[in-house]
């Protein structure tokens, strides 16, 4: 099976770069990706093109922190697997939107 790319030609030439909306009340999510084995999901809203290095939220309802913004490493999450060893996927119905309604949908917002 082929490997999915989690970032499309699109995606990469549409996601910011680090530091761009740091003073955006409300930054569009531009790409989701999930384990489809486990209960990891990582929203991007910035992306460094060279390294990797994204800023965005990582959701984990099994944590004490489930919803968190911050930094997360692309490169890592390609590598990673969940439970039944699959690897990280994007979400291909996932369309950008403000980070608020991800809030909202993800139950972070109540």
């Amino acid at each position: 099976m082929p490997k999915l790319k989690l970032l499309t030609k699109q995606q990469e030439a549409q996601v910011p770069p680090l530091g761009s909306t740091e003073k955006t009340a409300d930054p569009t999510v531009w790409v989701k990706w999930f384990t489809p084995d486990s209960s990891f999901t990582w929203y991007v809203t910035e992306r460094d093109p060279k390294t990797g290095r994204c800023f965005g939220v990582t959701v984990n309802p099994a944590s004490n922190m489930p919803w968190e913004l911050g930094f997360f490493d692309q490169h890592e999450i390609e590598s990673a697997r969940g439970h039944l060893g699959l690897p990280v996927e994007r979400d291909k119905w996932f369309k950008p939107r403000p980070l608020s309604k991800v809030k909202a949908y993800e139950g972070a917002v109540k």
